[in-house]
């Protein structure tokens, strides 16, 4: 859902943040989101490293203890949230194909 990218080349340095908009995030968790990102870039900044480390996991941990704050590791909880529904037209072409491999037609 989020993602913090960085391109580096010569004297120039591009950090990014990206946050997905095909998912209707309430504000709580769009400042999560965008925290948790924010957080890989302080890490890259002060570490060279945009892992999930102790580091991060320390200074998440810190904001989400001091400011209420649902900072989580991974976006996990939020895919399934809002998971994208099949479509009527998906869920039958989905029982032709199992029917086809179970050789319902021959």
């Amino acid at each position: 859902m989020g993602i913090f990218s960085i391109k580096e080349g010569g004297n120039i340095s591009e950090k990014k943040i990206s946050i997905a908009r095909n998912f209707n995030l309430t504000k709580e968790e769009l400042r999560d989101l965008l925290l948790h990102e924010m957080i890989h870039e302080c890490m890259y900044m002060k570490y060279r490293k945009m892992n999930h480390n102790r580091q991060f996991v320390k200074k998440m941990n810190e904001l989400n203890k001091k400011y209420g704050f649902d900072i989580r590791r991974n976006s996990k909880h939020l895919f399934k949230k809002y998971k994208p529904q099949k479509s009527i037209f998906d869920t039958i072409i989905g029982l032709f194909k199992k029917l086809k491999r179970l050789n319902f037609f021959s």
